[in-house]
């Protein structure tokens, strides 16, 4: 049996901005081309959403972006465990999720 109502947000109908973040030009671009949504500016991204342990088939019926600033190391030495092929300088990215 169904409502008919609609229980999830579209995608992006909510944009959570970092303060630092508002200061960029692509910051402002995004929020422009995606007008429609509710922009709610948050001091840090782990604040919000650290911790947090939901369904992910649940969060991907409604997707919210998250607009925030990286700080900190962008390049890390290579593990010990991980297969340098020889290599002395060592190093690997990590990608946000």
């Amino acid at each position: 049996m169904s409502s008919g109502k609609k229980l999830y947000n579209g995608f992006f109908s909510h944009i959570y901005v970092e303060k630092d973040a508002m200061k960029y030009d692509m910051t402002s671009k995004i929020l422009q081309k995606l007008s429609y949504a509710t922009v709610i500016q948050i001091d840090h991204y782990k604040d919000v959403f650290s911790g947090m342990r939901k369904n992910y088939m649940e969060q991907i019926k409604s997707r919210s972006l998250i607009l925030a600033v990286r700080t900190g190391e962008l390049i890390f030495p290579g593990a010990p465990v991980c297969q340098s092929f020889g290599n002395k300088n060592f190093y690997y990215a990590s990608v946000a999720i």
